[in-house]
């Protein structure tokens, strides 16, 4: 068709390939059904905890900025560095040597380290939040090297619950021991892993809640 010597060509609407039919398909899919529940269940729930937590003021102008300090940078980078090595030592210390000196099968002690971490990390996330926490011995320390009314809890979060905990506890390693004793046909003992480390994490993550006295 034509228009004031302008050509326009239609072209028909490009053909979609037919999706393939297989069981890769199926598994992709279910998948990312797993995935979306765990952003709905899991990780929206921390987010809105974790925004309860007091923020540097200096951090919180450099975010609007569009830039952090180098130094401030360093710090927390170094900080989250130190917990987590400390934290992954923990873990390996206590499931490896669980394992050896007291036979414990180790997808139990990854178990237990998980369930730990999280009854540990209630109590921490509970006290960081208290009224009172900016009084803590941990916090005023921090407060000295980050500069800041608040940057004492941000440093301790970042050290204690990003660092240390979040090295301590491991959910690679837990779906790796499920894939394991489902392939070598342990069947109960991946599901009891599957089903019962998340339960008991959040019943251990409420129970630590209330004894740090966050409810």
């Amino acid at each position: 068709m034509t228009h004031r010597g302008i050509v326009f060509r239609h072209q028909a609407p490009r053909s979609r390939r037919p999706a393939d039919q297989g069981p890769n398909d199926f598994s992709w899919a279910l998948v990312n059904g797993l995935l979306n529940l765990t952003k709905v269940y899991f990780v929206a729930p921390v987010i809105r905890f974790r925004r309860k937590f007091s923020r540097p003021s200096g951090f919180d102008d450099c975010s609007r900025s569009g830039s952090i300090p180098i130094v401030t940078f360093f710090i927390e980078f170094l900080l989250v560095a130190i917990g987590g090595s400390i934290g992954a030592m923990l873990r390996v210390i206590l499931t490896v040597g669980a394992s050896v000196h007291f036979k414990v099968p180790f997808w139990t002690g990854i178990m237990a380290v998980n369930i730990v971490g999280c009854l540990l990390i209630g109590a921490a996330a509970a006290v960081l939040t208290a009224s009172n926490a900016d009084e803590l011995w941990l916090v005023q320390t921090m407060q000295t090297m980050m500069g800041g009314s608040s940057g004492g809890l941000h440093g301790v979060e970042l050290l204690l619950l990003t660092g240390v905990l979040g090295g301590f506890t491991t959910f690679s390693t837990a779906m790796l021991d499920i894939w394991v004793l489902w392939r070598s046909g342990h069947f109960t003992k991946a599901m009891i892993s599957l089903f019962g480390t998340p339960l008991a994490a959040i019943l251990a993550l409420s129970f630590g809640l209330w004894i740090g006295g966050g409810g």
